[in-house]
């Protein structure tokens, strides 16, 4: 096991609670989990928000509509999740991450900006290599019922992408760390 920040990574099964009372991130050969109970008061707050700001924009979206910015929101998910997987995986090759915990931070800034605002280079990029646009405006432009089926099936492939990828990742850096100091 090893500490970074305020997170502490365990490669066992059982998972064991901080003895500082902090979040415990318990990563095996499956997963990487984070328990924050008090998150899910934000959680519904962005759900309640959601819904208020879907009611004053006089959109009245469909039950498919709202499956479909569901839908969209949990590849939104997935990939967040996945690059954070490559963040942590990088931990184990480099002495510091806290620097490049900023860093990814600091371009999730960038995520403010709706997609249309990105042209040639920077939409691509947004949209692929670092999927901002993807997970930011997709959900609510399918909320609105303007998703092309095209885009939907870029963002569930993009998120399978990136799963795979931070998967293959995670597994190798396991199998290469060799144990923290002494």
């Amino acid at each position: 096991r090893f500490r970074t920040g305020d997170a502490e990574v365990r490669s066992e099964r059982e998972p064991e609670a901080a003895a500082d009372g902090g979040a415990v991130y318990r990563c095996d050969d499956r997963f990487l989990r984070a328990e924050h109970p008090q998150r899910l008061v934000v959680e519904v707050a962005g759900i309640a928000l959601a819904a208020y700001a879907t009611y004053r924009s006089n959109a009245h979206p469909t039950l498919l509509q709202i499956v479909v910015s569901c839908l969209i929101l949990l590849c939104a998910v997935a990939i967040l999740y996945a690059i954070w997987i490559l963040v942590v995986s990088l931990s184990f090759h480099v002495v510091k991450i806290d620097n490049l915990s900023y860093l990814i931070i600091s371009t999730f800034d960038a995520a403010r900006f709706p997609a249309s605002v990105f042209r040639g280079t920077l939409s691509f990029v947004f949209t692929y290599i670092v999927p901002l646009a993807l997970m930011t405006t997709y959900p609510a432009v399918a909320l609105l019922g303007k998703l092309r089926f095209e885009q939907a099936l870029t963002a569930v492939l993009v998120a399978a992408g990136f799963l795979l990828t931070s998967r293959i990742v995670w597994l190798r850096s396991v199998r290469f760390y060799t144990g923290a100091g002494g």
